[in-house]
């Protein structure tokens, strides 16, 4: 896990906020999650709506699985969550490979299997979760060891 001790450039934020590891309530948590996971949120969001997740970037997530569905299956939890997939709770917001582009891609193959990366970011870093969808070839790299 990264560790903010070891980056120079935190010393000046210590050194602004003081020497304990919280913040004050009116920094914002996208600091706060930089401090603590070396990671801007914005780099996080474009992780989770892409097909790769760098082993570095895992521990910024508190979800990451991958599973197979058929796609009208797929289609019919999209309906129920009014376009989003909703699973243990948690509302994902559906991210198309660039194979697939949208949900009418689905529409043509409904009998097709498709990977679904559902991916959610620690609650520091103050993002919505997704769920990456593509065929399953162009997924397997983001399988966790």
């Amino acid at each position: 896990m990264w560790n903010p001790s070891n980056k120079p450039y935190l010393h000046h934020a210590s050194s602004v906020f003081g020497s304990s590891n919280t913040l004050p309530a009116e920094i914002p948590a996208s600091i706060a999650a930089y401090q603590k996971y070396g990671v801007k949120p914005s780099i996080i969001r474009q992780v989770m709506r892409h097909s790769t997740i760098i082993t570095y970037f895992r521990d910024c997530f508190s979800r990451y699985y991958l599973l197979y569905w058929e796609g009208s299956y797929l289609l019919q939890k999209i309906a129920e969550g009014n376009g989003c997939i909703n699973r243990d709770g948690i509302s994902y917001i559906p991210a198309y490979s660039q194979s697939l582009g949208s949900r009418a891609a689905i529409h043509q193959n409904q009998q097709e299997q498709y990977a679904l990366s559902f991916r959610e970011a620690k609650p520091e870093f103050q993002l919505p979760a997704y769920c990456f969808i593509s065929l399953p070839d162009s997924i397997t790299s983001t399988k966790q060891e």
